[in-house]
């Protein structure tokens, strides 16, 4: 893969807008919720002057023209019932065959809060709205391709308790589990969304605590995650 590939490009134009969607959601104007920065740290100095980035915007590929707007959840409740398991690939299938079979339509990481610790209302508020976090429909949070348009949904986040949503007034609630998820995009988009979607997960974790499971409550490893990512990004360039 050279310079001149537009793909490359792209993939790199998206790296850094999630580079600075992490240095943003690092960076507090108002009260501290968990975590104080280190004076002596090289990375939280490089935190400290960097108050000029703006909100998230999802950078994808510009030459897909498929603007359909992520198809709306009937239930929440949906997204707290368990995902098939991938089914086993043999060997003497077809690779792209054996890739389709293991790609998902949906893909959900779920924030365990730390015992004794659950995720409170007004913390979630401070950071939804630092990173740009939208109420939408049902008052589920959103993240969009882009914000003013409010078209393309990247991904939600919910609580796993019910009524799973989150309330007008957050002062007062708190839940023990948060849910953040996303319908497989066209392809092109899978690899950029599902990055998105971790590293908010990580910056949750990082201000608020907790711990990224799957839904039988097991720790999600780097691995495992590293490995979703690898194939989105093979489910991305294959061709229809």
């Amino acid at each position: 893969m050279t310079i001149n590939d537009s793909s490359s490009l792209i993939l790199i134009v998206g790296a850094i807008a999630i580079l600075a969607f992490v240095v943003h959601g690092l960076w507090f104007s108002g009260r501290s919720i968990n975590r104080k920065l280190v004076k002596g740290s090289k990375e939280d100095q490089e935190i400290v002057k960097s108050n000029q980035i703006g909100k998230v915007r999802i950078v994808v590929p510009q030459d897909n023209k498929d603007n359909t707007a992520t198809a709306e959840i009937g239930k929440i409740e949906t997204f707290s019932s368990k995902e098939p398991k991938a089914q086993a690939v043999k060997e003497h299938k077809d690779p792209k065959e054996a890739l389709n079979e293991q790609i998902m339509t949906t893909y959900e990481l779920n924030l365990s809060a730390s015992t004794g610790r659950p995720y409170k209302g007004l913390d979630l508020e401070e950071l939804f709205n630092t990173y740009g976090f939208i109420r939408g429909e049902k008052d589920i949070f959103c993240v969009y391709e882009n914000p003013n348009l409010k078209d393309i949904v990247v991904f939600r986040i919910c609580s796993l308790e019910a009524p799973y949503s989150f309330p007008k007034q957050m002062d007062g609630f708190s839940t023990k589990s948060l849910a953040i998820y996303m319908q497989l995009p066209p392809k092109g988009k899978g690899y950029i969304y599902f990055k998105a979607m971790r590293i908010a997960a990580q910056c949750l974790i990082e201000h608020l605590g907790g711990t990224i499971v799957d839904n039988d409550n097991k720790e999600i490893s780097v691995e495992k995650l590293d490995h979703i990512e690898s194939l989105l990004h093979s489910y991305d360039k294959q061709e229809d």
